[in-house]
């Protein structure tokens, strides 16, 4: 069985995240979404609390039957890494020939830049082999680690962008970047105004 473990601030989630989805649900036998925690470098650029982006993501890949989206962070303190989150998803076990799961780990381009800078990335690589998506603006100066790489997503949206847009309350295409108002959560009357 091919699995797929998908993680992502999703703060906010936007088409960009539902079409890797979409894509991984296409190639795997299971996809495993996990919103995780705000690291402690994007603190303070936080839009989100966990459970709103938890229910949103889970919202949007109900109609997605080999999806699953855990809240296996819900509850981690802040010492907690993606490495922790993999090792739990993948019971601790190192990949060998002879499993029966077969685990990937999809990241976009830009977080495929930095992978190195990951805590036990090493690890990650003997747990499960690397997805990556590329992104519009990231060139492929891209560190030599194994992966493999699945269509390029031609979506030029980012959930940082999304959240200056929001503070900054500008709402051009915002019908087309958030499709769900629940992400709005306390721009209530400005959206009240907005023509979809």
């Amino acid at each position: 069985m091919k699995i797929a473990i998908y993680g992502g601030t999703f703060d906010p989630c936007h088409e960009g995240h539902l079409e890797i989805i979409k894509r991984l649900s296409k190639t795997f036998d299971k996809v495993i979404v996990v919103p995780t925690t705000i690291r402690y470098y994007k603190k303070n650029a936080q839009m989100f609390a966990f459970d709103e982006r938890f229910f949103a993501i889970k919202m949007k890949c109900e109609k997605f039957e080999n999806v699953e989206v855990s809240d296996i962070e819900r509850f981690v303190d802040s010492d907690w890494r993606f490495i922790d989150t993999v090792r739990k998803l993948t019971s601790g076990q190192i990949m060998t020939a002879c499993d029966k799961y077969e685990y990937y780990v999809a990241i976009g381009s830009d977080s495929f830049q930095k992978f190195e800078t990951w805590c036990d990335y090493e690890e990650i690589l003997k747990r499960a082999k690397l997805i990556v998506f590329r992104r519009p603006g990231y060139e492929d100066n891209f560190p030599n680690i194994p992966h493999e790489y699945v269509e390029d997503i031609d979506i030029k949206i980012s959930s940082t962008e999304l959240r200056e847009k929001l503070r900054k309350e500008i709402y051009e295409d915002f019908d087309e970047m958030i499709d769900d108002i629940t992400f709005c959560k306390g721009f209530e009357d400005e959206i009240e105004n907005y023509k979809f």
